[in-house]
């Protein structure tokens, strides 16, 4: 069965920006659902930043979400979802599309790239390398550095997690880590998107010697509680990332969401979050990417292009902007004691 869901979304008279025409159309295709807390802020980000700064008297942004997380979980439904939204691209007429994470980008960039098309696909929070994209596509012209110029309609920002920035502050809370004989531990999901994550996770800590790392795998929920138990007994397990971002258990896929109680629940040891929302849900905390400014990033892409800046001007990038943040009943819960130097810039939650 194929899941759809869309929003319309209109907006009169916003923002200053040069753009002046009676409409314009934007289309965001999402990877996942509404409810999606990394997938939503960066929509947040993308329509703020395009109603702040695009005057028109009928700006008019449609959402459309591929639900690809729990529902459409094949590629014959993925690509089903694709070819409807597709359709959706036809008859509006859109100047930008913007899509949301990789499920949208793998099925999307396919039938929207192009050399010579009046419309530019912008994408945002992209965790696959880009190279592997590229080498399908070839959309980018050359590199400088870190940024890449755009060989045809396709600019945006990559996810860069900054998973190394994350073990590095947490080495600052927690003083009595031996970094000899302790290891870090992602434990992650078998899923497809768990898979990228950790191959991005490899990539950003290649050549990262501060202290050893490893990944757990679960697939199953009982697998799940098992490598709970494995990671929470090894003593030489100081701390560890939460990252089974689906679970398969009996009729039904687990998130986040449904497993944070399991962890807050058995585990005594901090889980390190590389984004807020695991934090806001009950986990310790730490660095993250601020997902609300990678699609503040992307939109404002969207509105260079808009208001006549060639897209070769318009540099691929790493998102950029992390923030950091704590529970501090989970904090109190595990009898951390958070320095003063690192809490005095973090966003602190209470619940």
């Amino acid at each position: 069965m194929l899941w759809l869901i869309s929003i319309l979304i209109c907006v009169g008279g916003a923002g200053i920006s040069n753009y002046n025409k009676t409409s314009l159309n934007i289309l965001i295709i999402s990877s996942y659902n509404e409810y999606d807390p990394c997938g939503s802020e960066q929509i947040k980000g993308i329509t703020s930043e395009l109603e702040k700064e695009i005057q028109a008297e009928s700006l008019g942004i449609q959402i459309e979400y591929m639900r690809a997380r729990k529902i459409n979980l094949t590629r014959e439904a993925r690509e089903e979802v694709a070819d409807s939204f597709y359709t959706i691209f036809e008859n509006l007429h859109p100047r930008i599309v913007f899509l949301v994470d990789d499920i949208a980008i793998e099925y999307m960039l396919p039938k929207l790239i192009c050399d010579t098309c009046d419309y530019l696909v912008v994408f945002s929070g992209m965790n696959r390398d880009i190279r592997d994209y590229d080498n399908k596509h070839k959309f980018i012209d050359k590199w400088i550095g870190e940024r890449a110029i755009p060989l045809k309609n396709v600019t945006g920002v990559i996810e860069k997690i900054y998973v190394k920035l994350s073990v590095r502050y947490t080495l600052k809370i927690f003083k009595n880590i031996d970094v000899n004989k302790d290891t870090v531990i992602f434990f992650m999901g078998k899923d497809s998107i768990s898979r990228l994550v950790e191959a991005q996770i490899k990539r950003e800590l290649q050549q990262f010697k501060d202290i050893p790392y490893d990944f757990i795998e679960a697939g199953t929920f009982d697998d799940f509680l098992n490598k709970l138990k494995i990671i929470e007994n090894d003593k030489n397990i100081p701390f560890y990332y939460p990252l089974t971002l689906v679970i398969d258990s009996v009729g039904k896929r687990l998130g986040m969401n449904d497993l944070i109680p399991y962890y807050r629940r058995y585990m005594k040891k901090p889980g390190i979050t590389l984004n807020k929302f695991f934090c806001q849900l009950g986990l310790f905390g730490g660095v993250g990417l601020n997902f609300y400014e990678m699609g503040r990033l992307a939109a404002k892409k969207a509105i260079a292009y808009i208001t006549g800046t060639k897209v070769k001007q318009i540099l691929i990038e790493n998102a950029d902007s992390v923030e950091t943040i704590f529970n501090i009943s989970r904090a109190r819960q595990l009898n951390v004691k958070i320095p003063f130097g690192v809490i005095l810039n973090a966003k602190l939650i209470q619940k």
